[in-house]
């Protein structure tokens, strides 16, 4: 056969499963409604007057208890904006069920109609599912010009069993 190609059968299979629920370890899922499965939060200083915080976090939601955590609000000012605001959601075996598009975001006001001093903003999105166990996965990254305030920075501490 002339010209006939002969390519790896792994391209022709799409992308690999990602936090595919059977992988997590059984006693997390146990009495909980969502498990956090990765966060990450950098904060950078660019600059005296330039800061970038980038923040992303991926949530395995086993039951409709834990379904808020399918939706994610990134808020913004004049000091600070959005550069971008990213959102997937993947099935029990990990496979991509579908990713935000620009259309899915939702820019809101977060004033109280009475302050006029409040010029928050946010912009939100939503990709809770009506079949459970699912993970969505959440990355965005705010740059700021208000070098004044850091974010806080706490430490996660374990709970021991009982």
């Amino acid at each position: 056969m002339v010209g006939a190609a002969i390519l790896p059968t792994g391209l022709l299979a799409g992308p690999a499963p990602k936090y595919a629920v059977a992988a997590m370890a059984g006693e997390l899922r146990e009495n909980a409604h969502a498990v956090i499965r990765e966060a990450d939060e950098t904060f950078l200083v660019k600059s005296v007057g330039r800061t970038v915080q980038t923040v992303r976090r991926a949530v395995t939601i086993l039951d409709e208890a834990g379904s808020n955590y399918g939706r994610e609000l990134v808020v913004y000012d004049q000091l600070n904006s959005v550069s971008y605001f990213r959102g997937s959601v993947y099935d029990a075996e990990g496979r991509l069920l579908r990713s935000l598009r620009a259309a899915d975001i939702k820019d809101i006001a977060l004033s109280d109609g009475f302050s006029l001093a409040n010029d928050g903003r946010g912009r939100a999105a939503d990709l809770r599912q009506p079949v459970y166990p699912y993970t969505v996965e959440f990355e965005y990254e705010i740059a700021s010009s208000n070098t004044l305030f850091y974010p806080v920075w706490r430490p996660k501490t374990m709970k021991k069993s009982q």
